[in-house]
């Protein structure tokens, strides 16, 4: 086995049963040429207009950049003829053999359907078969070269005929349903109403312009006879069928990829290729339809697909769930993992930038990093399922892998971007399953996930958020121990354990200390008693600032001889600590504790007045002392 080749395919995924059609045609086509692998970058966007979701969704197309691709095949669906002119002007730059399919870029060869031959004929079939004369035409709005050469035919065969060409039958419209149902009124406006026939460049127009003409008494095709030049699914569903040229993808497809290997090959090719359409008839110019094996086959999928949604939204509503209720990074791809195993694709990467983990983690304080639409150089692969590995969890690789896996020929990668809205996360890949890229909850899955990562973080900042606003709720400000309303909080489960130890301390000359030498040394005296009774309690004691110069440990140690020298203790680590900051006063505390026993049947306060009492007796003792070793 000889070098595998890698060949990237970019398209968009916003028609379904196109992209479906064009990645099989393209894969098997390849495999029957050689040893390739295909890698598919595809999204749901639509490009003829800038949106935060639409700069996101583009974001997947930077990884042809970063990887050595051996050929590139560039189709039409990608939508934005700027975003593929710039992608080819790179590519070609880099000097790799690149092929447009179905779209003219300059500088590289293309193949195209010949819609010039296909006009020509459905314009013919009109007249010569159903004695058409006055026939309308439905272009796109904006440019494009299919549009351009049907309207060229369209003005040729009616030249040839002797059938005088009238501007007022030209209509030019973006592709909807309700731009379809607007055609009646259009075409009124324009005085072109008595057509006995329509071309619509795409079925969709077709579509919603007979649903209209149905509404409003009108028949098709009795009252007017109605064609498209773009036969699908949906010719084939709807009632009456469409006549129709179809699109003939898999050859078009074969013909892309057999261009792009004379290429890599080093043999020269033309830059135009032109790929003859064949006509379908259908109902709705007249003809009847007899249905052969290729319009059953379409049929049956058009059923089976819709048979299926029922249960992939059912299944899709509670892997939305479970992505909803993630409340870190680890969860969130074991919700994905089951998610994405279940599906039909079992091998598959969750892939994250690095750098976003801070960013989803809400760890990252650079908030220029907010509109970030790039992709790391380091890619992290959360989850995934791997045919030589397994499971993998948070596996980091370098982005120009494109994924950590040893490629094989015949391998196709499914490749779709993970963002919300233009802010870009990483990838999803799907290995050796195109089937994926058509069934409805794919879609779903791919919106769920980018989603997901946003809520997880807001989760992040709201849990953040929370925790900072109960630590000022619950923390003293100027020393960082717990404060009362923590006291009150935390002190049930050390009575609820049945034997606890209630402390009580308090400084001694913190007055003396604000008033010889002012407040800001009176609060640093109080933080160095933090410091030091931090260092003497047990991990596990609770610890608060009770007042201004008392303190109150709670504690499940009731151990007697424990306290009976915790004032000693303290006060050593006071007197270090003085003496290491040279301070010109006094740091003492006075000790007083309380022991509730298991079987005593006394309430916290009782403990908490006899713990304050031995506290004063102490300092009243400590008070005694001093005066005696002055006398």
């Amino acid at each position: 086995m000889g070098k595998i080749r890698k060949i990237a395919l970019l398209m968009c995924a916003s028609n379904f049963e196109r992209q479906r059609r064009v990645v099989r045609d393209v894969h098997e086509a390849l495999q029957e040429m050689g040893d390739y692998a295909l890698y598919v970058f595809s999204n749901y966007g639509l490009f003829y207009g800038d949106s935060p979701y639409n700069r996101g969704a583009k974001s997947i197309y930077q990884l042809v950049k970063k990887h050595d691709f051996d050929g590139v095949i560039i189709d039409s669906n990608l939508g934005d003829q700027t975003m593929m002119q710039e992608i080819a002007d790179e590519l070609k730059e880099c000097n790799i053999p690149t092929v447009g399919l179905n779209v003219i870029l300059e500088g590289i060869p293309y193949v195209i359907m010949d819609a010039y031959s296909a006009q020509v004929d459905l314009v013919g079939h009109l007249i010569h078969h159903h004695n058409c004369k006055k026939i309308n035409f439905v272009g796109f709005a904006g440019a494009d070269i299919f549009a351009e050469q049907a309207l060229r035919a369209y003005k040729d065969v009616l030249a040839r005929e002797g059938i005088p060409f009238e501007e007022r039958r030209i209509v030019k419209k973006i592709v909807s349903v309700e731009s379809g149902r607007e055609l009646v009124e259009d075409f009124n406006r324009q005085g072109a109403d008595d057509a006995e026939a329509t071309i619509c460049l795409h079925d969709v127009l077709a579509i919603g312009y007979c649903l209209e003409m149905e509404e409003r008494g009108l028949r098709v095709p009795e009252d007017m006879r109605l064609c498209t030049l773009n036969y699908s699914f949906n010719s084939v569903a709807f009632r009456p069928t469409l006549t129709g040229t179809e699109r003939q993808d898999a050859g078009i497809s074969r013909r892309a990829c057999q261009l792009l290997i004379d290429m890599m090959n080093g043999i020269e090719i033309p830059q135009e290729n032109l790929y003859e359409e064949k006509i379908y008839f259908g109902q709705s110019c007249g003809c009847s339809m007899v249905e052969g094996t290729h319009e059953k086959k379409i049929y049956q999928d058009i059923i089976l697909n819709k048979i299926g949604v029922g249960g992939q939204i059912s299944r899709m509503m509670n892997y939305n769930d479970a992505l909803e209720r993630a409340e870190s990074l680890s969860e969130l791809g074991n919700s994905i993992f089951e998610m994405l195993e279940g599906d039909k694709g079992k091998e598959f990467l969750f892939c994250l930038n690095k750098s976003d983990i801070g960013y989803i983690l809400n760890t990252l304080n650079d908030k220029s990093a907010d509109n970030k639409q790039v992709l790391d150089d380091t890619m992290v692969a959360i989850t995934g399922n791997l045919r030589d590995k397994g499971r993998i969890i948070d596996v980091e690789f370098p982005v120009n892998m494109l994924l950590p896996l040893h490629v094989k020929a015949g391998d196709i990668f499914i490749m779709m971007p993970i963002h919300h809205n233009e802010r870009v996360f990483g990838y999803l890949v799907h290995i050796n399953d195109y089937t994926l890229v058509d069934e409805y909850n794919h879609r779903i899955s791919h919106e769920s996930i980018g989603s997901s990562i946003e809520n997880l973080r807001k989760q992040m900042i709201l849990q953040n958020s929370i925790k900072e606003l109960d630590d000022l709720h619950t923390h003293d400000a100027l020393t960082g121990l717990f404060n009362r309303y923590a006291q009150e909080r935390y002190k049930e489960h050390y009575i609820e354990a049945g034997a606890y130890t209630v402390v009580m301390i308090d400084m001694d000359g913190l007055k003396t200390i604000n008033d010889s030498y002012g407040h800001l040394a009176g609060n640093n005296a109080l933080c160095i008693m933090a410091d030091a009774l931090k260092a003497c309690v047990d991990a596990t004691d609770l610890l608060v600032r009770y007042a201004g110069d008392e303190f109150l440990v709670v504690s499940s140690i009731t151990n007697r001889g424990h306290w009976e020298y915790f004032g000693e203790r303290l006060n050593h680590n006071l007197k270090q600590r003085r003496e290491q900051q040279k301070l010109p006063y006094e740091l003492e505390a006075s000790v007083g504790y309380s022991v509730c026993g298991k079987d005593e049947q006394r309430d916290f306060e009782e403990c908490y007045e006899e713990a304050d009492y031995n506290m004063y007796m102490n300092k009243k003792e400590r008070k005694r002392r001093k005066r005696e070793s002055v006398l």
